[in-house]
């Protein structure tokens, strides 16, 4: 599980310094199946009694939220008029 949190920031962090929002957005969705892997673990963890039934809950609906706000940035991006260069350079 804390695989699949780390490469869910890792790989946006690496996308974001990429440059441009094509592979952003490329790591954007690299960044989304870490959350679906998540899920599967949280499933596990659940089904073999590692979590409660309100800490599942809880956990899975933390996953779909994060999945669809990435989603909306995917989609932001896609839209936008910035292309390059996301941070400023000295």
């Amino acid at each position: 599980m804390r695989r699949c949190v780390i490469s869910f920031a890792s790989n946006i962090a690496e996308g974001f310094e990429r440059g441009s929002n094509k592979e952003f957005i490329q790591f954007l969705y690299i960044a989304k199946g870490s959350i679906g892997e998540l899920r599967a673990q949280i499933y596990l963890a659940y089904d073999n009694r590692f979590i409660e039934e309100e800490e599942f809950h809880k956990l899975i609906n933390y996953c779909y939220d994060l999945s669809a706000k990435t989603s909306n940035f995917i989609r932001y991006l896609r839209n936008s008029k910035f292309t390059q260069m996301r941070h400023k350079t000295k």
